[in-house]
């Protein structure tokens, strides 16, 4: 069994509601859009931390953002 294709997008600053796929009438996304309707959206998370260093830190290290050292 092939193992599964992730990919993870990690954007900083972007609202809930910026993308076409989740309603955004301003910006055209029209790439990610496709990219969400051919794969799975998962749209409940939560952030390591509310600062996007620490929080970048902790996805990469799988490490809780006071044990990296930010």
């Amino acid at each position: 069994m092939a193992p599964p294709n992730i990919i993870v997008i990690l954007v900083d600053d972007m609202g809930a509601r910026d993308l076409g796929c989740t309603g955004s009438t301003f910006y055209e996304t029209p790439h990610l859009d496709r990219l969400a309707a051919e794969g799975v959206n998962f749209t409940c998370g939560y952030a390591a931390s509310p600062v996007c260093s620490p929080a970048r830190a902790a996805l990469m290290t799988g490490r809780a953002p006071a044990r990296v050292g930010l």
